[in-house]
């Protein structure tokens, strides 16, 4: 099968070669010439076409595994959280410390002691999070623009604000959640965001209020969370292995899928909804879900009795194969019709999900990591994951023709 060919080289390896695997540089297409400036429908039409070459060559990139790869950040905590805004990533550490960093330079501009180490009391809950691999630390880290968000044991989250030029990690105060936060995700403008916690519940805060808006209840344990406010849903990763659907502005229940759980028909056991992403399949919005056993699902969502979009009958649902060799922590849509995984076997997979009518498969893979693996973030151009003892790893796709970092 395709997919043996893999990239299985260590991060360290990786950074002696300046591509894996790439073949011969595609053909790029022409040149085109803008319109006259009076022209607006010719000029925005260029505009457009110009901006369709560039996504279908990025996709061609990551398709055909066309990168350099290089640390860009090494620090001397371990590092268990990752969020990314190009060029700036905010990290969440072992020892509780929440710092951002220029990724250009791999220098620290902002750190702050934030959270505890550890807290006692707390196994279940970790053992729902990390399995047998915790090592302490942040829970839960987000960033949108200057705005960071963080977890740790304590409970809650913690606001943060990038100051000009990155010169300080500024606090902006607390959300008191009421409970052990283990996912967080931000709202493309800033102004509110979602937390998951360990008590079962989603909620959604106005950022500069603090205030709660949305609240609901799931099935179990949130574990993680996945935001698509083009369809206006959001998606929780419970701990008895289901995925179910909400619409953000509401609240409003659309739906549940149940593709980790233990069913009765069958000896095997449950396992943990341990990642949940949205992804588009043929220009349709899709739901992927990875469990504590390194399977993945996909379900295709569709129209509701009532019309709202969510998990519908009949849906189309596929099983990644091969599974992950350890629990799925992580997952991020990437261009080209392309998905990446990251597991607790040290891998990270880069699947195709351009036929939403055949099961997806892997293109190839990215080995050398840890078992701590706990973030990958992908901004179109760019791969990058924690993973790799206390350093980041950039897997870099864009081309020679200069796209913007």
């Amino acid at each position: 099968m395709a997919w043996l060919a893999l990239v299985f080289a260590a991060p360290c390896a990786l950074l002696r070669q300046t591509a894996v695997l790439a073949p011969p540089h595609p053909v790029l297409p022409r040149p085109i010439r803008l319109a006259a400036p009076d022209d607006d429908d010719a000029l925005y039409a260029s505009l457009r076409q110009r901006q369709q070459q560039i996504e279908s060559r990025r996709g061609r990139q990551w398709r055909a595994a066309a990168f350099h790869s290089r640390v860009v950040l090494a620090l001397d905590d371990w590092i268990r959280r990752l969020a990314l805004e190009w060029p700036l990533a905010a990290v969440g550490t072992a020892a509780g410390g929440v710092l951002v960093a220029d990724l250009r330079s791999g220098a620290v501009v902002a750190r702050r002691a934030a959270h505890a180490e550890e807290a006692r009391g707390l196994r279940r809950e970790m053992r729902l999070l990390h399995g047998e691999y915790d090592g302490g630390g942040t829970l839960a880290v987000a960033m949108r623009g200057a705005l960071v968000v963080s977890a740790g044991r304590e409970g809650g989250a913690r606001l943060w604000a990038v100051a000009a030029a990155a010169a300080e990690l500024r606090s902006e105060g607390e959300i008191a959640a009421g409970a052990i936060v283990s996912a967080i995700e931000i709202e493309r403008d800033g102004g509110a965001l979602w937390l998951g916690t360990l008590d079962g519940h989603a909620s959604r805060w106005v950022v500069g209020e603090r205030r709660e808006v949305v609240r609901v209840r799931a099935a179990a344990e949130v574990l993680c969370l996945a935001l698509c406010e083009a369809a206006a849903l959001v998606a929780c990763g419970t701990a008895d292995g289901g995925v179910q659907l909400f619409d953000s502005v509401t609240g409003e229940p659309r739906g549940e899928w149940r593709p980790l759980a233990f069913s009765g028909s069958s000896a095997r056991r449950g396992e943990r909804c341990r990642s949940v992403a949205f992804v588009e399949v043929n220009g349709t919005h899709a739901v992927v879900a990875a469990g504590s056993d390194g399977a993945i699902h996909m379900r295709s969502l569709g129209r509701m009795e009532d019309g709202a979009l969510g998990f519908a009958a009949g849906a189309v649902c596929h099983q990644l194969m091969p599974s992950h060799g350890g629990a799925v922590v992580a997952l991020e849509p990437a261009p080209g019709g392309c998905l990446i995984s990251g597991a607790h076997d040290g891998t990270l997979r880069v699947w195709d999900l351009r036929d939403g009518r055949e099961p997806p498969t892997p293109l190839y893979g990215l080995a050398g990591y840890k078992v701590w693996l706990g973030s990958v973030c992908c901004d179109g151009q760019r791969l990058v994951s924690d993973g790799a003892d206390n350093t980041l790893i950039c897997h870099d796709f864009s081309d020679e023709e200069g796209e913007d970092e």
